[in-house]
């Protein structure tokens, strides 16, 4: 059975890593407890147990939904609000994406579906958030890199700390702060609220350029990126033939210099990364 999505199915996002792995044995172990839900021969809800199926090999149990089709988007969120456990920046998303259903699709969503319009309001308290936060997810959703929205969709990182990271940051440094992981993306969020500046600043346009590349510029954001940019070197040189084939091309003399540069650069390396290690270790600020 080779079944679609249907659009409305994509408000939601999918599961990912152990608990998609979860979800995986269990239906080995019990077999399809639920059912999956279609709409006109497309899945609007069970993507989930549809994949799990289709990776155990089994012939997935499908229910075609009755319903008026007027009534299909508050049936698909009532069945997942009851279901699901999404912690509230994850039902914010969600309610960013019903808030402009009838916008159609945007840069990271692909919703695109005549249905009647669905104020922001009324989205926040389909999903039971506030407005602000429903604000906030549209931000990541308009501002922020893919993998930023990817991050507040899977749970890992709040759509508050998200928000303030993309509108500060331009796609690159979001890239390299992304790459770290989500407790980076938490602390870049957190400096960058830090050196927010005052009411008075505001009205100045001088103060807010120079608000952003204090943030651009400040320590933590420079190691983000030299780390990111050292990072992709390396990769670049695997991808391309590697180390030998690198060094190939240099002449005796550009061996030694470059022996020597990486040798101190190396010592350096080692250096911060005992520094760290003991500061792990004992807790250490």
């Amino acid at each position: 059975m080779n079944l679609e999505y249907h659009p409305l199915a994509n408000l939601f996002p999918l599961m990912h890593g152990e608990d998609f792995d979860r979800l995986v044995a269990d239906i080995k172990a019990n077999g399809q407890l639920e059912s999956i839900w279609t709409f006109q021969g497309k899945i609007i809800d069970g993507r989930n147990r549809y994949r799990a199926c289709l990776q155990l090999g089994r012939e997935p149990q499908c229910l075609e939904w009755k319903g008026n089709e007027d009534d299909l988007t508050s049936f698909i969120v009532s069945l997942n609000l009851h279901r699901r456990h999404l912690n509230e920046s994850q039902r914010a998303m969600v309610a960013n994406r019903l808030a402009n259903l009838e916008k159609g699709a945007n840069q990271h969503t692909s919703i695109d579906v005549c249905t009647t319009p669905i104020s922001q309001s009324q989205a926040a308290e389909m999903m039971k958030v506030g407005v602000a936060s429903v604000q906030r997810a549209r931000e990541v959703e308009t501002q922020g890199i893919p993998e930023m929205v990817e991050s507040v969709d899977a749970g890992q990182v709040s759509v508050s700390a998200a928000a303030t990271v993309a509108k500060a940051l331009p796609p690159e440094i979001q890239k390299a702060v992304v790459a770290e992981g989500p407790k980076a993306v938490r602390e870049t969020a957190k400096v960058i609220r830090q050196s927010e500046y005052s009411p008075e600043e505001e009205e100045s346009i001088e103060a807010r350029k120079k608000h952003l590349e204090d943030v651009r510029t400040s320590p933590g954001m420079k190691w983000h990126k030299l780390l990111h940019d050292i990072y992709m070197v390396l990769n670049s040189i695997r991808d391309n033939g590697g180390v030998s084939r690198l060094t190939s091309k240099w002449t005796q003399l550009d061996k030694q210099e470059y022996k020597a540069t990486l040798t101190r650069i190396r010592e350096g390396i080692d250096k911060i990364v005992e520094q760290l290690e003991g500061e792990i270790e004992y807790g250490s600020n």
